[in-house]
């Protein structure tokens, strides 16, 4: 889902469209959709499989965030800042409106629109953490 691939040398907003792959292939968009439709579909008979995807999926996802945009210097003068929460709230912010589109609400735009819309929100959040 993520690409924590090296973001030396770019500015936080290119470097969080990497990791959020927003211009991923539509292939591989397509193939990763359809990981989260079969293991939300499986989980209710199989709780476990759900539980693996938060360790190795969600859960991954959301450590790895927050300790890359506590590097980076993205989660505010706060000291009492939760980087796993902030991770979070990115996250829901990017994927709960595409992941909803895919798994059944068709009034959210896919293509150019989709990476627009996760464009908007990495420039929203980092508007947000920013130090002032």
């Amino acid at each position: 889902m993520l690409d924590f691939g090296d973001t030396r040398g770019m500015d936080d907003a290119t470097a969080l469209e990497r990791i959020f792959r927003v211009d991923i292939e539509p292939e591989a968009d397509i193939a990763r959709i359809r990981l989260v439709r079969v293991v939300v579909a499986e989980s209710s008979d199989h709780p476990e499989l759900g539980e693996v995807m938060m360790q190795y999926g969600g859960g991954k996802a959301r450590a790895e965030l927050g300790a890359w945009l506590a590097a980076r210097g993205l989660l505010g003068p706060e000291e009492d800042v939760d980087p796993e929460l902030q991770a979070d709230i990115l996250l829901n912010m990017i994927f709960g409106a595409v992941l909803a589109k895919e798994m059944g609400d068709l009034s959210f735009p896919g293509g150019e629109r989709r990476r627009a819309y996760m464009r908007q929100c990495i420039r929203v959040f980092l508007q947000g953490a920013r130090a002032r």
